[in-house]
């Protein structure tokens, strides 16, 4: 008799298909604590996309008959839920000794690993391109804003010269979203790309700096860009185009080619949670306190028509 503990086994749930679904995010997760959180009700979440039929001028004869067109199917968008956790422990020894500034070493420790664990969250939405579903020997992977944006994309390694972040190639990546109905508003790139734009872009008076009445020092870098298609924030991110460590997934330092640029309309994007992250209270073993911090969730995307990358951005860049 087939079994159904878990849940890859389990025929007859209910398949997750939510039109709409915002937030557990400290200062170095930026994009989350921007999309806000949602939920799941599976392990598989998949959104529905429509679009509206291409404007045409077709003038029809008088007393002639109503032709109809067969109407176009659906596009359906999936991504699979991802266990995150973090498992540490504490010696009663450790928790004993006392220490500057730490009042009790483990909820000290649960603080740091809550931080950590939504950074983990982070760096998967800017990293992840590929999605899986949960098995008996596959772990589920939930896919990131890379799994997504990939429509309206200008590939900078075909361009001359090659693999070169410039304004030109910006400008063509934001038209691609304008053209096919988005609206983008913010631009996700490493620290090497928004330095390349400080010293690029702007040559035109497109660019503005903005900051705060009590920041007066800032002089260089800029924040917005005026494109022809709206005003896009250029937002560096510490994890976004960090190699992946293929067996512990940690990242490691800035890829020297293949990086993006991601030029998003956050409004279509949702992290949503199969299970909110919780603390696990593994009480004591032996001579040492055990707690885990664990969830699962997903990224829903409910338009790939609406953002726009720019990718294989190398060196030269």
């Amino acid at each position: 008799m087939a079994k159904g503990s878990h849940s890859y086994t389990t025929v007859g749930t209910v398949e997750d298909i939510s039109d709409i679904i915002t937030n557990i995010a400290p200062d170095d997760t930026p994009l989350l604590t921007m999309f806000g959180k949602g939920k799941a009700d599976n392990t598989t979440v998949s959104e529905l996309n429509d679009a509206l039929p291409t404007p045409q001028n077709d003038p029809q004869l008088e007393g002639s008959d109503y032709v109809p067109e067969e109407v176009d199917a659906r596009s359906r968008i999936d991504n699979h839920t991802q266990i995150f956790d973090r498992v540490f422990f504490i010696t009663t020894t450790q928790k004993a000794v006392k220490k500057y500034g730490v009042k009790d070493e483990v909820l000290y420790q649960l603080d740091k690993y809550m931080k950590g664990i939504a950074m983990d969250l982070e760096a998967v939405l800017v990293t992840s391109d590929s999605t899986a579903q949960h098995t008996a020997s596959v772990p589920g992977r939930m896919g990131g804003i890379p799994y997504f944006n990939t429509v309206n994309v200008i590939d900078t390694s075909t361009r001359t010269p090659a693999s070169v972040f410039d304004e030109e190639g910006f400008n063509d990546a934001i038209e691609k979203a304008w053209t096919a109905g988005g609206n983008p508003k913010i631009a996700v790139m490493s620290m090497s790309e928004k330095r390349k734009a400080n010293n690029t872009f702007g040559e035109d008076s497109k660019t503005s700096k903005q900051r705060g009445q009590k920041d007066k020092k800032v002089i260089g870098p800029i924040d917005f860009y005026e494109s022809d298609a709206g005003v896009i924030k250029l937002m560096p991110h510490r994890m976004i185009n960090r190699a992946v460590d293929p067996e512990t997934g940690k990242l490691g330092t800035l890829k020297t080619t293949g990086r993006r640029v991601e030029i998003i309309d956050p409004q279509y994007f949702k992290p949503a949670f199969l299970i909110p992250f919780h603390v696990e209270e593994l009480g004591k073993k032996g001579k040492r306190f055990e707690k885990a911090i664990s969830g699962e969730v997903t990224l829903r995307c409910r338009s790939k028509e609406a953002h726009a990358a720019m990718t294989g951005i190398g060196t030269a860049g």
